[in-house]
């Protein structure tokens, strides 16, 4: 039973806006963070090891992987400081990709 309900609000994330589903990651909803890091990691793991192969030449899977840890981790941190400061014209993912290159 908890399995099926656990799979039905993951569904309805699944089909939900970026909008919204930054705002229920700022409301401190748990499955709408487990959805926009589904979403997004592929974008902030490439972004930073393209950045880290232009700036070193090298990249190793551990340092990428580490990285995209911290981008996350800073999105996150303050209770979800640097992702509720998020502004329209609201292009979630080009914004990850610039917080993932610095």
């Amino acid at each position: 039973m908890y399995e099926r309900a656990y799979k039905r609000r993951f569904m309805e994330y699944a089909s939900t806006g970026e909008r919204e589903l930054v705002r229920a990651c700022v409301q401190g909803d748990a499955d709408a963070w487990s959805e926009l890091v589904r979403r997004f990691i592929r974008l902030v793991f490439h972004v930073v090891r393209e950045t880290l192969l232009s700036k070193t030449g090298k990249a190793s899977r551990e340092d990428v992987d580490d990285l995209t840890e911290e981008v996350f981790a800073h999105l996150i941190a303050n209770r979800f400081r640097a992702l509720a400061s998020l502004r329209e014209p609201f292009h979630l993912k080009s914004w990850l990709a610039i917080v993932a290159k610095r």
